[in-house]
């Protein structure tokens, strides 16, 4: 990553006192308290083009392809695939972040953010990885949910309907979810 040394690559993780109001918070209201480990969330997250440098510049990633993928793209019959002899000689500009890249978590974090807060989350002012959900949709009202991020884990606490709810949505965006209650 030639352009990791240019990088800001600052994402939030929750603070241990968030994550003990979080559990303290599904006791008290006798809510349920699960993870949700979002698959291969780093290629889901926001485009690499969103990531500048800190001159300004796009951002830029190319990977090596793994030797066996070529004979697989020949099979499925996809378009100007290189000559075996000349493989070697290729690369593949990165249209999202992968695991390894400084940015990748940060790319991650700014798409799981749009997705809760198009969802009616807003986020905690004192603490950059906590999500609340009350009812009417607002600053205000019964908190039905709180949602505390940590890379690609979520850690949710709320009734078990939001609980469900919320599983579906993220779902239906990002695919396969691990499920730990």
């Amino acid at each position: 990553d030639i352009q990791k040394q240019f990088l800001e690559n600052y994402s939030p993780t929750a603070q241990k006192s968030s994550q003990r109001v979080l559990v303290s918070l599904s006791v008290l209201k006798a809510w349920g308290l699960v993870s949700y480990d979002i698959s291969n969330a780093f290629v889901q997250g926001r485009p690499l083009a969103e990531a500048l440098t800190e001159m300004g510049e796009m951002r830029h990633g190319v990977c090596l392809p793994p030797v066996d993928v070529w004979p697989l793209l020949r099979e499925l019959g996809v378009e100007d695939v290189p000559e075996s002899d000349q493989e070697r000689f290729y690369c593949w500009f990165l249209l999202k972040a992968l695991y390894g890249l400084t940015d990748a978590p940060k790319l991650w974090f700014k798409e799981v953010k749009r997705c809760l807060l198009e969802l009616g989350f807003f986020q905690s002012i004192l603490d950059a990885s906590i999500f609340f959900l009350r009812e009417n949709g607002g600053r205000t009202g019964n908190l039905i949910c709180m949602i505390s991020t940590h890379i690609d884990d979520l850690a949710v606490t709320s009734t078990s309907d939001c609980i469900d709810w919320l599983g579906r949505e993220l779902t239906a965006r990002y695919g396969t979810l691990k499920r730990q209650e």
